[in-house]
């Protein structure tokens, strides 16, 4: 299959499995949800990852110009941009996005990329397609995200990461401000990119920001997290030039998400951290489309080489802004290939470093300073994760053995200078060592989590093309495997999906518990978030829950976290979750400065409400919601 015909069925691969995540969400919301069905906002999502996945490559088509994965960042923050000015109506989302399926589908029936009479050879990728699907939903959506997200959030069990996101994103959305609304709209400092594209996006198909968390993020980013895989390993492969099979490259990734990513990465769940998962799909696009530039045509004339070190400086914001733990890593990255592409005697190294360096001290100026542990907390974690740490390593001797480097210590460095192809796994190397040696020496263990999730994530993607190469090297040659290869990889596709049936179905009764819940807890809590959900937004009116109110502030204040008892709880976050509306004096300060908290020590709860009214008035607001000892809401009219 050559490269357009790949693309083209990358972008179908991800439209399946978004489309399997529609149908998971509303089949388990039609089972088990006592809330009307979602049905026109997943339609709605399925409309918008149509929108991103296709799109692009039909305008390249159209304009007769290659689609450059580089710019798949552009496109999306493009998107976003247009999702602040305007929201596309149902019928016309829909409309569009049935057009674009049905132009895809013709042209590539036309250009016999897809033939009809030979479709039942491509049962295999289907049965691959649903494995993947149904292994991330069961991985998905449990605490963080969740089809019942209201009956989640109602009994008590929603994440307080996920509403700490979603109001960050629904106050960007409705006040144009980076703020969690706790006390007003303060400025928050946060790498807060992520929620800026999720209010656009969410805001173009007219969702909200909660249910965007919700119900879009699985249904549109992780297939497009899969999409940025496909496409980097894809790239891989072509600077190797070799032909490998579409259908078993999805069987390796199918490989790398089912086994690699749960025994390589062992502190966070992948799929779950809407920033994480952004920012890894964005340097992996940027990186195919880097490796493609170098491997082609490029010539060190100083016109494409400012032009490198321009997109390379601007991407590596984009990441930093998405999470700046990875936009850390990713500047080593892009660091160590400048050096190897020029060398130390060229000024492309030292002003891609002077202008990186320029911008990220203006972003870091925005935040706060870290708290800070010991160096026996990074001493435990780098011996338990060694195993990760000496994988590059390994790699590396392993290609060199294979391609007969070994013959002198001379032969070596010079054959590794010289073969660019082994870059990318160089690449795994310098972001371990960007993150151990600066955290080892600054004892940061607290936040080691942060970057070692982005570099350990990087690192086993780095293996899938890797895993292709040698399977072609090993096994290209033996005549049994190439001529029953497709009938190879359906069976043992089958027998993956029997051997993993029972963690399967376990998987899938964990994710409708809140519906029980919710029918041992008082209808009263659910009453109270339907009701916030449906609030219409308006500037000029701001929230207050008394402390008083023991039933609000109790039902939810039993949440722990089981990585940190610290963990704030989640109903600080509930209300701009919901409304995009600010609170008043939702926090009592006891010593957590996570999710920015420490700002806001100074706060002291009022002692009457007339105190809350002068608030108010200080802050500008012109009408009060609070919510009453009975969980109803009751609206104040602040007089001038």
């Amino acid at each position: 299959m050559n490269k357009v015909n790949t693309d083209q069925f990358i972008n179908i691969i991800s439209l399946i499995i978004s489309i399997i995540f529609g149908i998971f969400i509303l089949y388990f919301q039609y089972k088990f949800s006592t809330l009307p069905i979602t049905t026109i906002e997943v339609l709605k999502s399925l409309s918008l990852a149509t929108i991103i996945f296709l799109l692009p490559d039909i305008i390249a088509d159209f304009i007769k110009k290659k689609n450059k994965p580089e710019y798949v960042p552009f496109i999306i923050i493009l998107f976003t941009s247009i999702g602040f000015i305007v929201t596309i109506p149902f019928i016309l989302l829909i409309l569009i996005a049935v057009l674009l399926i049905a132009y895809t589908f013709f042209r590539m029936i036309k250009n016999k990329q897809i033939i009809l009479k030979e479709i039942h050879k491509h049962f295999a990728i289907l049965i691959m397609i649903f494995i993947i699907s149904i292994y991330i939903i069961t991985q998905v959506f449990s605490l963080f995200i969740n089809p019942l997200f209201i009956e989640r959030l109602a009994s008590g069990q929603a994440s307080t990461d996920t509403l700490f996101h979603a109001s960050y994103a629904n106050i960007i959305l409705h006040q144009h401000i980076p703020s969690t609304g706790l006390h007003g709209t303060d400025y928050n400092h946060y790498h807060y990119l992520s929620h800026i594209v999720f209010a656009g996006l969410g805001n173009l198909a007219g969702i909200k920001s909660f249910t965007f968390y919700s119900l879009s993020f699985p249904i549109i980013f992780i297939p497009f997290f899969i999409k940025a895989i496909f496409q980097f390993s894809n790239k891989i492969i072509q600077s190797y030039k070799i032909s490998i099979s579409f259908t078993t490259q999805l069987f390796i990734i199918m490989i790398t998400i089912i086994y690699l990513f749960p025994f390589l990465i062992r502190e966070v769940n992948v799929y779950c951290f809407e920033s994480h998962n952004l920012a890894i799909a964005f340097s992996l696009f940027f990186l195919s489309g880097f490796f493609d530039i170098i491997n082609k045509n490029f010539k060190q004339n100083n016109k494409q080489i400012l032009s490198l070190i321009l997109l390379s400086t601007i991407m590596l914001i984009i990441i930093t802004l998405t999470k700046s733990s990875a936009g850390y890593v990713f500047l080593a990255m892009l660091s160590y290939i400048f050096l190897r592409l020029f060398s130390l005697k060229h000024y492309a190294l030292y002003l891609f470093v002077l202008l990186s360096g320029i911008l990220l001290y203006v972003f870091f100026s925005l935040f706060n300073e870290s708290s800070m542990s010991g160096w026996f907390s990074v001493k435990a974690y780098v011996y338990n994760q060694i195993h990760i740490l000496l994988l590059p390593f390994i790699l590396i001797i392993l290609v060199f053995a294979k391609d007969n480097f070994i013959e002198t210590p001379k032969n070596i460095i010079k054959n590794y200078f010289n073969n660019k192809k082994l870059l990318f796994l160089e690449l795994s190397i310098v972001s371990i060592i960007s993150v151990i040696v600066p955290i080892v020496i600054l004892s940061i263990g607290s936040h080691l989590m942060f970057f070692t999730s982005f570099t350990y994530t990087i690192t086993t993607i780095f293996l899938v093309p890797l895993i292709l190469i040698y399977t072609k090297y090993f096994l290209g040659n033996i005549k049994i495997i190439k001529k029953s290869k497709q009938l190879l990889i359906l069976i043992l596709t089958v027998f993956i999906f029997i051997y993993n049936f029972e963690g399967f179905y376990k998987g899938y009764a964990r994710i409708p518990k809140s519906e029980i819940q919710i029918k041992e807890n008082s209808k009263k809590y659910l009453n109270l978030v339907t009701k916030l959900n449906n609030l219409k937004y308006d500037k000029n009116t701001v929230l207050y829950v008394p402390k008083t109110n023991t039933l609000f502030w109790n039902k939810w204040q039993k949440r722990t976290s089981s990585w940190n008892e610290k963990t704030p709880n989640p109903y600080y976050f509930i209300i701009p979750a919901l409304t995009g509306m600010s609170q008043l004096y939702a926090i009592n300060y006891k010593g957590y400065n996570n999710f920015n908290f420490g700002r806001y020590k100074k706060i002291k709860n009022p002692t009457d409400f007339s105190e809350v009214i002068t608030e108010a008035k200080r802050l500008n607001y012109k009408k009060i919601i609070v919510i009453t000892d009975s969980l109803n809401l009751k609206t104040y009219k602040i007089s001038e």
